[in-house]
Parts: structure tokens; C-alpha cells; sequence
């Protein structure tokens, strides 16, 4: 079965409004699970030594353990070795279910508007934005 991943898009430069979560970006590999070939990479190559999915958790993850060179031996050695990397499922951040430990900070970002739809600019530049932030 294919399943939609997250995919995220650049940000083009435009004007923002609305509500945003901010993330922490880790340097980590994408790993979906296939009930069929279990946990693939974006372009469905298998990784491996990666704990099997189980029910409650996310399907769509970030797998990063310590660095991306040791991820990388990690999830692509087929026979791991003495010196291989653990995966354990502490190294899996869930993307379909934000994990957690990846929220940074939710924001609003308000834009005043005129009764003709413009926004107001006579108080503030063109770039600058009104925002609330909450951190965790």
C-alpha cells in the first residue's frame, strides 16, 4: 500500500499568516513503514536494524542516532557488525504524529488588514511581522 508522507515545502519569500509550528530540524534519515517491506527510505530502499513498527506509533519518522554518519551505518548495514550503531526506538522521531521532542514553538503570525484588503503599513515596515510565540 503507498502511503502519503509529509513533504514539506520550501518557503517561497511571500507574506506569512496563520498559524505555523516550528520544528527542530534533525540531520537524520526519512524512514515510512510499509506493512508489506517494512521501514523504506523516501526513494523505497529498505533500511535496516531498525525496530519493527508497532501499533501507536508513527509510521513516518526521522531516524537519526548520534550523527548522520553513524545513522547512516546504522540503517543501511544489512548484517550489522561489532561496531555497527544501535537503533533503538528512541532514535525514531515521529513526523505523521509530531514527536515531541521535535516542537520548538508554536506561532501566530497576525497581518493587519485595511477595509480594502491592503495591509495597514502606515505603523510598521512592509517585513516586519506581529507574532506570539510559546516555546516549550
Amino acid at each position: 500500500m503507498k502511503r502519503s508522507i509529509n513533504s514539506p515545502s520550501t518557503w517561497t519569500g511571500k507574506d506569512l499568516a496563520g498559524e505555523w509550528q516550528v520544528t527542530l530540524k534533525i540531520d537524520g534519515v526519512r524512514a515510512i513503514w510499509h506493512e508489506e517491506l517494512g521501514w523504506q527510505s523516501r526513494a523505497n530502499k529498505p533500511l535496516y536494524n531498525i525496530p519493527p513498527w508497532q501499533p501507536g506509533q508513527a509510521r513516518d519518522c526521522e531516524l537519526y542516532v548520534h550523527s548522520f554518519r553513524d545513522t547512516i551505518i546504522a540503517s543501511r548495514t544489512r548484517l550489522p557488525h561489532s561496531n555497527t550503531p544501535s537503533i533503538r526506538q528512541q532514535h525514531l522521531y515521529g513526523l505523521d504524529r509530531l514527536d515531541p521532542r521535535l516542537h520548538y514553538a508554536h506561532v501566530v503570525i497576525i497581518e493587519a488588514r485595511t477595509g480594502t484588503g491592503q495591509a495597514n503599513t502606515s505603523r510598521r515596515s512592509r517585513n516586519q511581522v506581529l507574532c506570539n510565540a510559546t516555546t516549550q
